[in-house]
């Protein structure tokens, strides 16, 4: 046989192991953990979908008690056991997160998606971006 058709017969191999490894890394990436920034109308959709979630307002309790959405609960995110407060959680659940204008909240959905957390998401804007009525 001629040289050609072995070199020819080498790239289909590179290729064929290219391919193999690039599903290969499709289909981890795909089971990652993800982190969603959504826009008011979008993140109420999601949230009001999500039967079995965790839902955190992440600022102080001053700001919580001035008006907060309905059904979150208020873990000061400067607090020195906030992300020991998540330790417990089950890290399946999607965990819906807010801040003032999405700040802290960016950070704290970064902290949780590095300890393992499969879904977070985050409120584009925080609560300054949020249109509907607040509980207070």
């Amino acid at each position: 046989m001629t040289p050609y058709f072995y070199q020819k017969q080498e790239i289909m191999k590179q290729l064929t192991l290219f391919m193999f490894f690039s599903l290969f890394l499709t289909a981890a990436c795909a089971q990652s953990p993800s982190n969603q920034v959504l826009p008011a109308k979008e993140y109420q959709s999601a949230l009001t979908a999500e039967d079995d979630k965790y839902f955190i307002d992440v600022r102080t309790p001053g700001e919580y008690s001035a008006g907060h959405i309905e059904g979150a609960v208020n873990w000061n995110f400067y607090d020195n056991d906030f992300i020991t407060k998540f330790e417990d959680l089950d890290k399946n659940k999607p965990v819906y997160l807010y801040c003032r204008s999405g700040g802290r909240s960016g950070k704290a959905a970064r902290q949780l998606q590095s300890l393992g957390f499969q879904k977070v998401v985050d409120l584009k804007g925080g609560i300054l971006a949020w249109p509907y009525e607040l509980e207070k």
